[in-house]
């Protein structure tokens, strides 16, 4: 095909390739970031992760264990903190993820699975509702008893 390589072609080809890999980062520096640190900026990049499904829950003495599977945007992030809104029975569970700005990562989807621990101060049934981005939420209904 090429019989001859022109140091013209190398350069222009990573050129071109160092334009392409600069214009694919920066989308991710721009992600909804979050201190981790008050007031001050964090290296870390910090967003809710979206479920895709719950592989288990172990319920007992009034304490709820989930294993949330969640969908990250590479492979580098790592479970970082979860919230709770509670609405009488239902409960609506936001799973956050971080991700250093400064380690070098494969741009693929990855996934990760999360324990979260749940706490329960009366007996009944519960909704239990895990944030999945612009889907519908990942539902499970579980029962305490005290």
């Amino acid at each position: 095909m090429f019989k001859k390589i022109y140091p013209g072609m190398i350069l222009a080809f990573t050129a071109i390739l160092l334009i392409t890999c600069a214009n694919h980062e920066k989308p991710a520096l721009k992600e909804q970031t979050k201190s981790l640190e008050s007031g001050v900026e964090s290296r870390f990049i910090e967003k809710p992760l979206r479920a895709l499904r719950v592989d288990s829950v172990q319920v007992k003495d009034g304490n709820a264990q989930f294993s949330v599977k969640l969908q990250t945007p590479d492979v580098c992030w790592k479970y970082s903190r979860h919230e709770v809104k509670k609405d009488g029975n239902q409960m609506l569970i936001t799973i956050f993820g971080k991700r250093d700005r400064e380690e070098i990562c494969a741009q693929m989807i990855g996934t990760l699975t999360a324990k979260i621990n749940l706490d329960f101060a009366e007996s009944g049934s519960y909704q239990c509702k895990f944030w999945s981005g612009e889907s519908e939420p990942v539902e499970t209904t579980i029962s305490i008893a005290k």
